[in-house]
C-alpha cells in the first residue's frame, strides 16, 4: 500500500468543494524500521489526526514485535491518536500494547468487532 499517495488523495477529496472531510487516520506501519522518520514527517500535517494499522489482517505477533511496540510509543505526546484494529481473539494483545504505551492516545475501532449475532462472549 502507497501510504503517502492515500493520505494525499483524501486530504485532496477534502479540498473539494462542499467537502465535509476535515482531517484523517492514516494507516501506518509501526512495524517497520523507517517509521520514526515517517511519523516525524506527518506529525506536521495538520491534516492527520491520528494513525491506524490494520492487525487483524497480519500475523497476531506482529504488535508483540519490540520496533512495533517501540513505534507506537512514539506517538505519545503529539495529541494524534493510534487505532487498534482487532479481532477480539488478539484483545489481550491490544491490552498488551496500550500497557507498554501508558501516553498514547488510543482508540478501539468498532468495539473491538464483537461478535454480536452469535452472542459470544467478548473477552473484555
Amino acid at each position: 500500500a502507497d501510504i503517502a499517495a492515500e493520505t494525499a488523495l483524501v486530504e485532496g477529496l477534502s479540498k473539494k468543494p462542499g467537502s465535509l472531510v476535515r482531517g484523517a487516520i492514516v494507516s501506518c506501519r509501526p512495524e517497520e524500521p523507517g517509521f520514526a522518520a515517517w511519523l516525524d514527517k506527518v506529525k506536521a500535517d495538520p491534516f492527520v489526526k491520528g494513525f491506524r494499522r490494520v492487525l487483524h489482517v497480519v500475523p497476531d505477533d506482529v504488535s508483540e514485535g519490540a520496533l512495533f511496540r517501540e513505534n507506537v510509543g512514539r506517538i505519545a505526546g503529539s495529541g494524534l491518536t493510534f487505532d487498534l484494529c482487532v479481532l477480539p481473539r488478539q484483545m489481550s494483545q491490544a491490552i498488551a500494547l496500550v500497557d507498554l504505551a501508558p501516553d498514547v492516545q488510543f482508540v478501539l475501532d468498532h468495539c473491538g468487532v464483537p461478535d454480536i449475532q452469535g452472542k459470544a462472549e467478548h473477552p473484555l
